[in-house]
C-alpha cells in the first residue's frame, strides 16, 4: 500500500540541472541582469524616497496649519457645552461664554443662533468689538451648514480675507439633555502671510524652488494657501488637476493619497501627494515633475558599463555561491534529524528547492509533526486518566478517555443501586473544630470512603457537604451490584472504627455515619449545561435512597426490599417494618442490615 502523503512535493528541478542552468544564466546574461536590477531599483528607491519627502511636508504643514483652528474647534465646542448646562442660570452662561471667548487665540466672538439657523445675539468682549476683521454675523445660517453641523458636530462655512489674515466659520450645535436648542458659530483667524511663508520655505528646502509645488486647497479644489500671495488671493480651482481628478472631489474623511500623473498642458509627468486635513476642510497638494526627482539616475547608468565589464568574473563567483546555497538544505535537514534525535519536535525544515532534498524535509517535517502529536496525546491521556481517577472508578475513566463515554447531555434509564452516607450531628461537630480541622477531617473521611467505593466497583457521584453519594450499575453494570454495594456499606462502618482511634486522639472527636441503599430504575447520564455538567442518577430510587440515610440511626444500614432481593441472602437483614417516607406516597418496606 502506497504511504506518500498526496501533497509530497514532485522533482520538478534535479540538482545537477539546476547547476547547470545557474552556470549557463551568470556566464550569458550577468550584464542585462545587473543593469536592469541597478536601474529598476535604483529608480524605485528615488520614487519612494520623493514620496517619503512629500508626505513628511504635508504633515509638516497640517500640523502648523490645523493647530490654531484645531484649537478654535474645542474653544467653540466648549462654548456649546457652557451654553446647554442647565445648572447654570442664564448671566452664569454668558460670562462664562464671554471668558471662553476672550481666552481663544483665534475667536473674537461667538454668534448663538436658534434650532432653526435664525440669528439671536453676537457675544464678544468689548476690547474685540471695533477689530476691523470682526464681520457682522450671518443673519441666518444656510441648511446644509446646520445639517453638517448636526451630523458632524462640527461645520465649516465660507473663507474669507482680510488685512493678511483668513478667517473661516466654524459652526457647532447646542444640545440641551439630548436634545437640539441651537447653534453657536465663530469666524476663526488665520495668519495668512505665516501660512504662506511656511509653504516657500518647504520649497527652497525640498523641492528646488519649483513653484506650484505646494499648495492648500479647499473642499471646493479652490486654492486656500500658496507660495504667491497673488494665487492664494485669487482663489482659483485647481479640479482639473490630474492628481485630483484621479483622488476624487470629496476628500474629507479620506486617507493620504499618492500617485504618478501626466500635466495636460506641460505633458510632463509628475509625482503627488495630496493629504487631507484630519478635522479640517482643507487638503495639502505637493507635486513635483518625475523628471526632477529622477536626476541623479543618469549617475546609476553609468555605472551598469563597469558592471558588465566583471560579467565574467560574477559568473564565476556566482557559480561557486550557487554550490554553496546547495549545501544549506543539507544542513536544515542534518539540524532536524538531530532535534528528532532530542525530542524537539517543534522543529520544522520547509525547503523550496523542488528536488529530491525538498521531499526529504517534507517527511522529516511530517514525522516531527506525527511524534508530537502522538506524544501530547499520550501525555493528555495519562493527565485525564489521573485527574478522573480522583472521581471516578477505572472502568468509567478508561471509557471517557477512549471516547466510548457518551460526553453529550442527557442519559438513559439504567438499574442502579444507590448509597447515601452521611455524617451524623455535623453541625455540632463544626461548631466545636476549627474549620481548618474540619475541612481535614471531612477530607480524610472521604478519601477512604472515595477508595471502599471504587474497591468495590461503584461510582462516586457527588459530595455533599458531609454526605457521600455513589451508586452501582453504571456506566458498566455487574450482575452483584447490590451486593456490592452493601459490602461498600460494611466495609465503611468497619473502617470507621479505625479512623476514630486516631481522630479521638488527634481532635478529641468520633464520627458516625448513617447508610441508606436503595435498588431500582434511574436516569443516568451528563446533566448540566454544555459547559459545565455531571455524570449523575436521577430518580425516585435515588430519592429513597436519600431518606432511608435520613431514617438511618448512626452506624446503621438502612435498604429496601428490591436491595435485598439484588443482594441475595449472604447479609443479616433485620426487618424494620413499613415506613413512610418524606414526599412519597407510598410506603417502604425496610431493613437494617446487621455488618
Amino acid at each position: 500500500m502506497d504511504n506518500t502523503p498526496s501533497n509530497t512535493p514532485r522533482v520538478r528541478f534535479p540538482i545537477w540541472l539546476k547547476l547547470t542552468l545557474a552556470l549557463a544564466l551568470f556566464a550569458v546574461f550577468p550584464g542585462v541582469i545587473a543593469a536592469y536590477t541597478l536601474i529598476s531599483q535604483n529608480r524605485a528607491d528615488l520614487i519612494a524616497n520623493q514620496y517619503m519627502v512629500q508626505d513628511a511636508t504635508t504633515s509638516a504643514l497640517e500640523y502648523g496649519f490645523s493647530d490654531v483652528l484645531v484649537n478654535a474647534q474645542d474653544d467653540l465646542h466648549i462654548a456649546a457645552h457652557a451654553f446647554a448646562d442647565d445648572a447654570l442660570d442664564g448671566e452664569t452662561r454668558l460670562r462664562l461664554v464671554l471668558a471662553i471667548v476672550g481666552a481663544s487665540a483665534s475667536l473674537d466672538h461667538a454668534d448663538v443662533y436658534d434650532h432653526k439657523g435664525a440669528l439671536i445675539d453676537r457675544i464678544r468682549e468689548k476690547r474685540t468689538a471695533t477689530r476691523a476683521w470682526s464681520s457682522d454675523p450671518d443673519p441666518e445660517l444656510p441648511p446644509e451648514l446646520l445639517k453638517d453641523a448636526r451630523d458632524k458636530e462640527i461645520a465649516f462655512g465660507p473663507l474669507s480675507s482680510s488685512d493678511g489674515n483668513s478667517r473661516i466659520l466654524l459652526v457647532a450645535p447646542i444640545r440641551a439633555q439630548g436634545r437640539l436648542t441651537g447653534y453657536i458659530a465663530a469666524r476663526a483667524a488665520f495668519d495668512q502671510e505665516a501660512l504662506q511663508q511656511q509653504i516657500s520655505d518647504h520649497i527652497q528646502a525640498r523641492f528646488a524652488g519649483l513653484p506650484d509645488s505646494i499648495i492648500i486647497i479647499d473642499r471646493e479644489m479652490r486654492i486656500v494657501a500658496h507660495q504667491d500671495p497673488e494665487r492664494a488671493a485669487s482663489r482659483a480651482s485647481v479640479a482639473a488637476s490630474p492628481l485630483l481628478v484621479g483622488y476624487g472631489a470629496n476628500f474629507e474623511g479620506r486617507a493620504v493619497y499618492a500617485d504618478a500623473f501626466t500635466h495636460p498642458d506641460e505633458g510632463r509627468e509628475y509625482i503627488g501627494t495630496v493629504r487631507p486635513m484630519s478635522q479640517l476642510p482643507f487638503a495639502i497638494v505637493v507635486q513635483q515633475p518625475t523628471e526632477e526627482v529622477l536626476r541623479s539616475l543618469h549617475t546609476v547608468s553609468s555605472t551598469v558599463w563597469t558592471v558588465l565589464g566583471f560579467a565574467l568574473l560574477l559568473s564565476i563567483v556566482a557559480a561557486i555561491l550557487i554550490a554553496r546555497q546547495l549545501a544549506v538544505p543539507i544542513r536544515l535537514l542534518t539540524a532536524q534529524a538531530t532535534a528528532l534525535a532530542q525530542r524537539r519536535f517543534e522543529q520544522r525544515t520547509h525547503l523550496k528547492t523542488w528536488d529530491e532534498l525538498s521531499i526529504l524535509g517534507h517527511a522529516m517535517s511530517q514525522a516531527a509533526t506525527d511524534l508530537k502529536e502522538s506524544e501530547e496525546k499520550l501525555l493528555q491521556e495519562q493527565a485525564i486518566r489521573g485527574d478522573l481517577g480522583r472521581y471516578l472508578p477505572h472502568a468509567l475513566v478508561d471509557r471517557i478517555v477512549t471516547r466510548e463515554q457518551d460526553m453529550h447531555l442527557g442519559g438513559e434509564r439504567r438499574q442502579i443501586t444507590t448509597l447515601f452516607a452521611d455524617v451524623v450531628a455535623f453541625t455540632p461537630l463544626s461548631e466545636r473544630l476549627a474549620p481548618e480541622d474540619v475541612v481535614a477531617i471531612l477530607n480524610q473521611l472521604f478519601t477512604i470512603l472515595t477508595e471502599i467505593v471504587f474497591r468495590h466497583g461503584g461510582t462516586v457521584d457527588k459530595f455533599m457537604g458531609d454526605c457521600l453519594m455513589a451508586f452501582w450499575g453504571a456506566p458498566t453494570s455487574q450482575e452483584d451490584d447490590a451486593q456490592r454495594a452493601l459490602e461498600a456499606a460494611e466495609d465503611m462502618l468497619q473502617w470507621l472504627e479505625i479512623g476514630n482511634a486516631g481522630w479521638s486522639e488527634q481532635y478529641g472527636i468520633t464520627i458516625q455515619i448513617a447508610i441508606g441503599v436503595n435498588t431500582g430504575e434511574a436516569l443516568v447520564g451528563n446533566i448540566g449545561s454544555e459547559t459545565r455538567m455531571a455524570y449523575t442518577a436521577i430518580g425516585d430510587a435515588v430519592n429513597v435512597a436519600a431518606r432511608l440515610e435520613a431514617l438511618a440511626r448512626p452506624q446503621q444500614i438502612l435498604i429496601t426490599e428490591a436491595t435485598r432481593r439484588a443482594a441475595g441472602e449472604m447479609f443479616e437483614y433485620v426487618p424494620q417494618g413499613t415506613r413512610d417516607l418524606s414526599g412519597r406516597s407510598e410506603a417502604v418496606t425496610v431493613f437494617e442490615v446487621q455488618p
